[in-house]
């Protein structure tokens, strides 16, 4: 009997101790990166040949290493 008031008690401050922590991020702004644009290559392993944007009259396309996407 007294293991389970035991349970229920720490139950109940673990609870409390999420939903606090809820409002708490509920309330501060989040972001997923700073606003800054991150440009990013990708090459083969060795670095040597890496992918392009290329312009046509379709619009922009990715060229990697022989094939347009």
């Amino acid at each position: 009997m007294h293991n389970d008031l035991y349970l229920k008690a720490v139950l109940t401050v673990i609870a409390a101790a999420l939903v606090i922590n809820v409002f708490q991020t509920a309330s501060k702004p989040s972001y997923a990166a700073e606003p800054t644009v991150m440009k990013v290559t990708l090459c083969d392993l060795s670095g040597q040949r890496c992918a392009a944007m290329l312009g046509n009259r379709d619009g922009p396309a990715l060229h990697i290493y022989g094939h347009t996407f």
